[in-house]
């Protein structure tokens, strides 16, 4: 297999194996901005009833409520770690390949400029 056989071959599966990204990735100003997009925020409920005179049955739907928000509000969270974290994986993962096919498109780059020597002719010829 030739040099640029393996090249071709490599950037095909470069291509191929490129990480998949759960969230989005924007610029503006100089400045990076990554935002969740599988991840559901959960509704805030109101606050709980500061008057004494709430009925029992009232004051305990508002706590089962907000019992389900924190719940839902500790998923959430969970879901955001794990997008990021899946993110961040893939991101070192592309920066690495292309580097790595950067140097090697180089190395080939240089090989093309060097002259072959013949048998018994030395560099300085």
């Amino acid at each position: 297999m030739t040099v640029r056989t393996s090249l071709i071959a490599a950037s095909v599966c470069i291509f191929l194996s490129a990480p998949a990204f759960a969230g989005n990735l924007t610029y503006s100003d100089n400045r990076g901005v990554w935002a969740a997009t599988h991840c559901m925020k959960p509704q805030v409920p109101g606050k709980l009833s500061s008057n004494s005179e709430e009925r029992a049955n009232n004051l305990n739907a508002q706590i089962q409520e907000r019992n389900t928000f924190v719940a839902a509000a500790q998923q959430y969270m969970e879901c955001i770690k794990k997008e990021a974290e899946q993110d961040a994986t893939a991101a070192s993962y592309l920066v690495t390949q292309t580097a790595q096919k950067m140097i090697a498109e180089m190395q080939q780059e240089i090989m093309q400029t060097s002259v072959p020597m013949t048998s018994g002719q030395t560099a300085d010829k």
